[in-house]
C-alpha cells in the first residue's frame, strides 16, 4: 500500500484492515440513495400539493367574479 501526495491511499482497504470504530462509522452507498430519492420524492410531493392548493383557490375566484358580473 503506498501513499499518495494528497494523503490519499492508492488501494482500497477492506472492512477487515479497519479498526473497530471505522467498521461502524461506513455506510453502503447504495442506503445513501433510498435516503436522499426518499427526501427528494417528499419534496417533491409537498411542492406538488401547494400548486394544485394555488390553483383550486384561483379557478374558485374566478368563478366568483364572473358570477357578480352577470347579476346586474
Amino acid at each position: 500500500m503506498s501513499i499518495k501526495s494528497n494523503d490519499q491511499i492508492s488501494q482500497t482497504i477492506s472492512v477487515t484492515q479497519l479498526t473497530k470504530h471505522h467498521c461502524k462509522e461506513l455506510i453502503p452507498t447504495s442506503e445513501m440513495l433510498h435516503i436522499f430519492v426518499a427526501i427528494i420524492l417528499a419534496n417533491d410531493a409537498v411542492k406538488l400539493a401547494s400548486i394544485q392548493k394555488r390553483s383550486n383557490l384561483s379557478k374558485n375566484e374566478l368563478i366568483l367574479e364572473h358570477r357578480h358580473q352577470f347579476q346586474y
